[in-house]
């Protein structure tokens, strides 16, 4: 597993405090991408925003890295994360993060004071990873919002997922690629696995599984869901 930087404040032993839950399925692949978002923080880094189309893996390795960052840094304010998939205004934004951090009610206010509040209860949590999940449709609304609160907190950390960067002047791009076509493969036959016991791959189906995940650009939800196929078909079939 990487390891995050020495420059970093010490890990604390309280308690972990996190929302984050596992999605029961393993991680493939990616260890270049944890390596790299590791070093963007021990280089100083506080908003990270993690770019790439539809079914990259966006989530999958904001939550990842979430956990690791949890057990391994034990940040005193906690790792958490928020779904911004039905979030579209800056009010449903404030509404989001105060149920998924349970900040109280009164730092919920509609209006330029909830957000100065947030940005307040942040700063009391002190070292804070929040993540913010899909947060493509608010990029124009709560922009500024985002800009306010690393202002007001100077010891909070924010990674966004996002098909679009935010554009503020301290904000650093980490730009998905596809799996690699090793990964790619690898990650089909695990999700093959998982859906049907005894799924195993013969030699002459490496090279199909090799094609399927090339002609879904090497995408892990397409892959996922190429994968979840085998109940009912065989890989040529696929």
């Amino acid at each position: 597993a990487p390891e995050l930087s020495p420059e970093l404040p010490a890990p604390s032993r309280a308690p972990l405090r996190t929302n984050l839950v596992s999605d029961g399925t393993s991680f493939v692949g990616r260890h270049d991408d944890l390596l790299d978002l590791a070093e963007d923080l021990r280089s100083g880094a506080r908003l990270i925003t993690i770019l790439g189309p539809g079914g990259a893996g966006k989530t999958r390795l904001a939550r990842h890295f979430g956990a690791y960052y949890l057990e391994q840094q034990r940040p005193p304010g906690g790792v958490w994360f928020v779904d911004l998939t039905d979030a579209h205004t800056q009010s449903d934004l404030l509404a989001a993060i105060c149920g998924a951090i349970e900040l109280h009610p009164d730092r919920a206010d509609d209006g330029e004071d909830a957000v100065t509040g947030i940005g307040h209860a942040l700063a009391e949590l002190g070292e804070v990873l929040l993540i913010l999940d899909n947060f493509e449709q608010l990029v124009e609304p709560a922009a500024d919002t985002i800009a306010a609160w690393l202002d007001l907190a100077p010891h909070a950390r924010l990674l966004l997922t996002a098909r679009e960067p935010l554009r503020l002047g301290w904000e650093r791009c980490f730009e998905l690629e596809p799996l690699s076509e090793d990964d790619a493969a690898a990650l089909f036959v695990e999700r093959a696995q998982a859906a049907r016991r005894g799924f195993t791959v013969t030699p002459d189906q490496h090279a199909r599984i090799r094609e399927i995940v090339a002609r879904v650009d090497h995408l892990p939800l397409p892959i996922e869901l190429a994968a979840a196929r085998v109940t009912s078909l065989t890989v040529d079939q696929i």
